[in-house]
């Protein structure tokens, strides 16, 4: 039945053949969510063709109202690849300056240079990533030895994400918007229509990281992500990023916490003083622990994982408060 529906409404390449109210798209997200959930029921090799849906769930809502040019037909690639990037122009601040040969792959001949772009905003990052091709994936690729590169953000940070990737929306899921007749802009939704499709694109993508973190998928090849893109760490933390940064809860902030806690990478920071100091993944599950508190303050697993990590960290009189 679900099928059924998804083709009277959806074609392909993911272009909608109906007209979708922007208050119900979440409807027809969920529509895909729970395909994707009957795959894995009916069969245990359904967990494959269960990606595709949720990807699907998840393109509806970033691109923008029909109708709309090849060049905005944006795929998971392209989101994922995105995210990368704006997660290195979040930390540049922080981390330096973005890598090299990133920012060349995205340098397209006869057009503004990518730092001009950056200086010169709002500039439309998802659009810049699908016309670049594969070279931009296949230079995080590089830059990542073989997966998508692993980034360290703080939580303030990851919350800047929705406006960079959709900046002509001020932050918001374009499909959900309407297109200005007269100006050619996209104005944004009511608060509860956005709400709405938040926390579908949200939970839509942490299901996508639990089923990724499943042993019997490391490192294989995910469908629909141009065979390039394999399961890894990374990948997983980029997917709870996006979650986050679009509906905040605590148990998503417990959760990554518990990711990063087992990371060994690290990278220099510098404060607004221009000091420098660490950051390892541990570090950065505190911060995540103390963001989800500041939601909830009496969440126990959040308690309880600070609590650990404290310890392991050495501060015991902190732990045991």
């Amino acid at each position: 039945m679900c099928e059924s529906v998804i083709a009277q409404v959806v074609q392909d390449d993911g272009r909608l053949k109906l007209p979708v109210r922007f208050d119900e798209m979440h409807r027809l997200q969920r529509v895909f969510f729970t395909t994707a959930t009957l795959r894995t029921l009916i069969s245990s090799q359904g967990i494959l063709g269960a990606i595709q849906d949720y990807w699907r769930a998840i393109e509806v809502a970033i691109r923008p109202p029909p109708p709309y040019a090849d060049e905005q037909c944006y795929s998971m690639c392209d989101l994922l690849v995105g995210t990368c990037v704006a997660g290195f122009m979040i930390s540049a601040s922080s981390n330096g300056p973005v890598p090299d040969e990133i920012v060349q792959s995205l340098s397209l001949e006869g057009q503004p240079s990518f730092q001009e772009r950056v200086h010169h905003p709002p500039f439309d990052l998802l659009r810049l990533v699908r016309a670049s091709g594969s070279r931009v994936l296949n230079a995080l690729l590089t830059y990542g030895g073989g997966v998508l590169p692993t980034l360290l953000l703080l939580p303030d940070q990851i919350m800047h994400l929705p406006m960079v990737l959709f900046p002509f929306s001020l932050g918001v899921s374009p499909a959900i918007c309407t297109r200005n007749e007269q100006t050619g802009l996209l104005d944004p939704p009511a608060e509860g229509t956005r709400q709405k499709t938040n926390l579908m694109t949200s939970t839509v993508l942490l299901t996508l990281a639990k089923r990724l973190q499943d042993e019997s998928l490391a490192n294989s090849h995910l469908p629909g992500l141009g065979g390039s893109i394999n399961v890894s760490v990374s990948l997983v933390i980029l997917l709870y990023y996006l979650a986050l940064s679009l509906s905040p809860s605590p148990s998503t902030y417990n959760n990554l916490g518990i990711l990063l806690c087992a990371l060994s990478n690290s990278r220099t920071i510098r404060n607004t003083q221009g000091q420098k100091g660490l950051l390892n993944g541990p570090t950065l599950a505190r911060f995540y622990y103390q963001a989800g508190l500041r939601i909830d303050p009496n969440h126990p697993h959040l308690l309880t994982n600070l609590g650990s990590l404290l310890k392991d960290q050495g501060r015991v009189e902190e732990a045991i408060e």
